[in-house]
């Protein structure tokens, strides 16, 4: 069962590991690392077997619309690949001072209301984001709130491509009917 269990796991990883890279602008190869590392360190220092740790697609686009505010991944790739090092780098620091100070406990002031709303909102933007691939958009927005995601959405109307959008449509119904 655990080898089941890994293969099962390794087959989601690798897939979101990847597409987070992409959400945050980075390499590919550097989603596969995101989606291993963590667990091998969590299985060291954690003390729950009940967790998932890895890449959240919220962090990589908060990463991405950071730092794309201060420079961009396309003009200089190596300055933003050094940025999103440096940011986890002190991500990680502050998140460890947290645990060895035990303050962990001040996720539960955050109420019901606000963790439903992140996590809606967040679906939301993802959602949006998704719209370049399934409607076969060579050029998109590189900022990820709703209005401007939906402004460029019809205003590349003409590069919609009617082929992406079908196998998008037929593997999302697909998703939906291997649930049951």
């Amino acid at each position: 069962y655990d080898v089941l269990a890994g293969i099962t796991i390794t087959s989601l990883a690798i897939p979101q590991g990847i597409s987070y890279a992409k959400l945050a602008d980075l390499p590919p190869i550097i989603g596969l690392y995101s989606s291993f590392v963590p667990p091998l360190i969590y299985t060291v220092f954690g003390s729950s077997n009940n967790l998932a740790v890895g890449t959240v697609a919220a962090c990589s686009l908060l990463m991405h619309e950071t730092l794309g505010a201060v420079v961009s991944s396309k003009d200089d790739p190596t300055l933003y690949l050094h940025l999103v090092y440096t940011s986890t780098f002190f991500t990680g620091i502050f998140q460890t001072a947290l645990g060895f100070c035990r303050l962990g406990i001040l996720v539960d002031f955050l109420s019901h209301s606000t963790i439903t709303g992140f996590m809606g909102g967040t679906a939301i933007i993802i959602s949006l984001q998704q719209m370049k691939g399934i409607l076969g958009l060579k050029n998109f927005t590189t900022r990820t709130d709703v209005v401007r995601v939906i402004q460029a959405i019809f205003h590349n109307r003409n590069e919609w491509k009617w082929q992406s959008f079908v196998a998008g449509l037929v593997f999302l119904c697909f998703l939906q009917v291997a649930r049951y």
